[in-house]
């Protein structure tokens, strides 16, 4: 049964502003241990991988999805400790042959143990040019 709450939502999601298709979010470990992907990530994720393979691979990151996570660590070792308001985040535009897609990392770090900041992903696949 759906609560009052989902009954509101759900024609939010169908109205959604149509300069995007498809917005994913993954969770990272500082490990680079996906903790949750929900359904529109992975099949984004798949479509980046066969750009760079040539052939769809489920479960595997794409090299620019490695990249980010790459600069993110880092920063969560570093700045982390003590960042203020200071915002740790890497976001890049990807070239696909259909629809660009922009990346976006967000570091939360631990302040007692760096192993359990995380890394959010986010994934914004552009509309199709006209």
């Amino acid at each position: 049964m759906m609560s009052h709450d989902d009954r509101n939502a759900a024609p939010a999601v169908r109205n959604a502003p149509t300069g995007h298709r498809n917005s994913g979010i993954v969770v990272f470990s500082s490990m680079r241990k996906a903790l949750y992907v929900n359904e529109a990530a992975r099949r984004v994720l798949i479509r980046l991988n066969q750009n760079d393979t040539g052939h769809p691979i489920n479960g595997a990151l794409p090299s620019s999805v490695k990249e980010l996570l790459d600069e993110m660590v880092p920063l969560l070792a570093t700045d982390g400790l003590d960042r203020g308001w200071k915002q740790l985040e890497t976001r890049r535009l990807i070239a696909a042959p259909a629809q660009p897609v922009l990346v976006k990392t967000i570091g939360i770090p631990d302040r007692l143990d760096m192993q359990r900041s995380l890394i959010i992903l986010t994934i914004e696949e552009a509309a199709e040019a006209a």
